[in-house]
């Protein structure tokens, strides 16, 4: 008999797989994500499944949220790990988790071993990402330009032909690990790239693009290929931090892109990356990835736009994953959601409160699915600091 999935959110897979040291403690921020926002695989689990997360205020939420959607997984706490028998699905596998596991019992033969952690590390690299993206530009309606150097003679002649750069870490947290350059390669810069040399043995140099929206293509690894899962259509901050996904069937999602780029570059894109990536990952990869991209102008009036195929590559859950299954377990098609992760401000009392929740944006069900409406993803106190809801509407939102 097949064992359930266990299910863990662990949004310090980056900075874990930067450090690299099985002993590696996050941030405190990180770790108050992880431990606030726990339940979030509930969302993208199957109702045999399982999802790690501390039971005091979470039982109740999950419970209250069972009442609405009856086929949500269970909650099983690190206490009740040790001698379970688990398929264990993370957001994603790094050196700490696996020592984190081991230490609360968890069978080694349930774990992946270091030569394939040590194969994640590599593929999440992004000099893989550099290596790949020349063989994604399918036609002139691509564009994109990474290089992967490795001394500070080759970086400060980049920055200096470049009026406008963007240096960045091999390995870094999502968002993080930037440093931005104006056409001077000054102090400051210079000691940034010393730094990353000494850490992590090269920094990828890249000009700056007008971007004008961000998206993903989301893919699936069997360890026997790797096929094409979705699209996602996400919203950054100005630093570059994601803050949330708009819902709707891949088929709308296709066309509000071909607004910017032909269908065809979009297909042929898809199909390579599907192709390059079979060949490197399934052997040792099973899981969710994601190739963030993005839609670039010309111009400032926006009258021509390229697709960069290929800006970074998330060898792992995105978030992009997760509102994609909500959308496809959960919202009438007819209807288009937003996937919202939130900073709530100290202090606010936000505390869930299901019947209010439900009064203020109930939910309206056509054939079983949600048309209309919003709900808590994860449970938010008064002390929370992060919250994530989806929002549905039955009308097509302004989403340019």
């Amino acid at each position: 008999m097949k064992s359930p999935n266990l299910y863990i959110f662990n949004p310090d897979h980056d900075l874990a797989l930067a450090n690299n040291d099985p002993n590696y403690m996050a941030p405190e921020s990180a770790r108050k994500m992880a431990a606030e926002m726990a339940l979030l695989p509930l969302w993208y689990a199957d109702a045999n499944d399982y999802v790690l997360a501390p039971s005091k205020y979470n039982l109740v939420f999950a419970e209250e949220m069972r009442k609405r959607f009856p086929h949500l997984p269970r909650l099983i706490t690190e206490k009740e790990l040790s001698g379970q028998s688990f398929n264990i699905v993370p957001w994603g596998w790094n050196a700490s988790l696996k020592n984190r596991l081991l230490k609360l019992g968890v069978s080694e033969r349930l774990l992946p071993p270091k030569e394939t952690l040590d194969l994640i590390r590599t593929y999440s690299n992004r000099k893989f990402a550099s290596a790949l993206l020349p063989k994604l530009l399918m036609d002139a309606n691509c564009c994109g330009e990474s290089h992967y150097l490795t001394t500070l003679e080759e970086l400060r002649e980049f920055v200096m032909q470049h009026p406008d750069a963007v240096l960045k870490m091999p390995l870094s947290g999502s968002g993080k690990g930037l440093c931005w350059c104006k056409g001077s390669f000054d102090k400051p810069i210079a000691n940034w790239c010393i730094n990353v040399l000494k850490q992590q043995g090269g920094v990828v140099a890249e000009p700056m693009y007008k971007k004008v929206r961000d998206c993903s293509m989301l893919f699936y690894s069997d360890k026997n290929s790797v096929r094409f899962y979705g699209y996602s259509l996400f919203v950054t901050s100005n630093k570059g931090v994601y803050t949330g996904n708009i819902q709707m069937p891949d088929e709308l999602i296709e066309k509000e892109l071909n607004t910017y780029v032909a269908q065809e570059t979009l297909r042929a894109v898809r199909m390579a990356i599907e192709k390059e990536l079979s060949l490197a990952l399934p052997s040792f990869y099973n899981g969710f990835l994601g190739v963030d991209m993005m839609i670039c102008s010309a111009s400032d009036n926006r009258s021509t736009c390229y697709l960069h195929p290929c800006v970074e590559i998330n060898l792992r859950t995105t978030m992009g994953v997760v509102a994609h299954k909500i959308c496809d377990n959960y919202l009438h098609p007819a209807s288009i959601g937003t996937f919202q992760i939130d900073i709530v401000k100290p202090g606010v009392s936000v505390a869930f409160n299901p019947q209010e929740d439900v009064e203020k944006l109930p939910l309206v069900y056509t054939q079983e699915k949600i048309k209309e409406g919003s709900f808590p993803l994860v449970p938010v106190t008064a002390s929370s600091q992060y919250a994530a809801t989806v929002v549905v509407r039955s009308q097509f939102p302004q989403i340019h």
